[in-house]
């Protein structure tokens, strides 16, 4: 009797592990299914973007560039200015060029991509990193020494000789008299 009820309990034991382990593999594949449903929904949507990307170039090309223009550039005809040329008039071109440029275009970059992907939403651009990113600019793109400079109101240091270096005071001391 005895060994029969051990038997049953071994046999019990096996179903109920056997169960188990269905129960597992039917959960592992519902994951990996919807899975999928998600990478074939990103990559409809994708295809859509795409899809609307192309027909507003298509719809740009024929409605703005056939219909626009077509000029040799030559300096001496169209007037080119600089965005910070306090002489710009609207007689010829404004471009936003050099450091200035590099600058607003990659932090617009960088604002467009953090407000299209909701997971950087917490995103913060620290002192650090901004110095860090300004070093990497400034050092990868060849731009020539002193293309940064930084005016100060006034020296950070009260009774100081303004023409006294600014060895002794701290980073937050100087970015409190910056213009």
């Amino acid at each position: 009797m005895r060994a029969q009820s051990r038997t049953h309990r071994e046999a019990m034991i096996k179903e109920y592990k056997r169960r188990e382990e269905n129960k597992k593999e039917a959960q592992r594949l519902q994951r990996e299914k919807e899975e999928q449903k998600r990478v074939r929904k990103e990559q409809r949507a994708a295809l859509r973007e795409r899809h609307r990307i192309g027909l507003l170039m298509e719809r740009v090309q024929t409605n703005t560039l056939a219909t626009a223009v077509y000029e040799e550039f030559t300096p001496a005809a169209v007037k080119v200015y600089d965005i910070r040329d306090p002489e710009a008039k609207k007689d010829g071109i404004i471009v936003i060029g050099g450091l200035i440029g590099e600058i607003i275009v990659t932090f617009t970059c960088l604002l467009d991509y953090i407000l299209a992907n909701p997971q950087n939403a917490n995103f913060q651009f620290t002192p650090e990193t901004v110095e860090a990113f300004l070093k990497d600019l400034l050092i990868t793109e060849g731009f020539q020494e002193g293309a940064i400079s930084l005016g100060l109101a006034s020296h950070p240091v009260a009774g100081a000789d303004p023409s006294s270096d600014f060895s002794g005071v701290d980073e937050e001391g100087l970015a409190r008299f910056a213009k």
